[in-house]
């Protein structure tokens, strides 16, 4: 049988960001998406990514806004790589 992390649907983009910021939730793992820059506002929520109690986890392509906000950042194959690493 296969488990996820937690079966419990996930929070929004703007919950997680103020969650970051108020402290209730210490570490985010942001996949292929940008939301450091994406997001309205954002300096605040880069300074709540900042802060020495929060850990940022990064899964991108591209050096983008939130992978130079990240403590860890991982590759991520885009779908051409994916689709050439299958034809062999």
């Amino acid at each position: 049988m296969i488990r996820a992390l937690n079966p419990k649907a996930g929070s929004h983009i703007t919950k997680m960001m103020r969650d970051l910021e108020d402290g209730s939730l210490k570490w985010l793992w942001v996949q292929v998406t940008n939301p450091f820059q994406s997001t309205a506002n954002a300096n605040h929520w880069i300074e709540a990514a900042r802060r020495m109690e929060n850990f940022i986890v990064v899964t991108d392509v591209y050096q983008t806004l939130s992978a130079q906000v990240a403590d860890l950042i991982l590759p991520s194959a885009m779908h051409f790589e994916r689709w050439a690493s299958e034809a062999r």
